[in-house]
């Protein structure tokens, strides 16, 4: 999506350029279309992607949005057992790293776990 419209910028500059010969506000579009355009492809592109499959997600405790049928979309992340269950569980060490929800729901047991996954957006500024 975002290569296409990178794309579709890029023309316009192109055409805008062609006509600045004679014409300075053809000119100043042109070259805040090319501005526009180097702008967007410079973006990291995990927004674009969309929704991934979950196995591509990363596994370093980052916060992601995930989904899951029945259950829609909701955070979670991936962490370590011990960083999960601290002192509480006397095996911690037999315990395996898992999906977490943030709000604490384990997400190991079948029918939980998250099907897709997206990056989190950018907080507003």
């Amino acid at each position: 999506m975002a290569d296409d419209l990178v794309e579709r910028l890029e023309e316009r500059a192109k055409l805008m350029s062609a006509l600045a010969f004679s014409n300075t506000y053809a000119q100043k579009t042109g070259n805040l279309l090319r501005e526009a355009a180097a702008d967007l492809a410079s973006r990291p592109q995990a927004v674009s992607q969309g929704w991934r499959p979950i196995e591509t997600a990363p596994k370093d405790g980052t916060v992601i949005l995930a989904y899951r049928p029945g259950e829609g979309v909701f955070t979670a992340h991936f962490i370590a057992a011990d960083v999960a269950l601290g002192l509480c569980h006397p095996n911690v060490s037999e315990v395996e790293p898992q999906w977490w929800s943030t709000d604490g729901g384990d997400l190991s047991s079948p029918g939980m776990m998250p099907t897709h996954w997206m990056p989190l957006p950018e907080a507003p500024k």
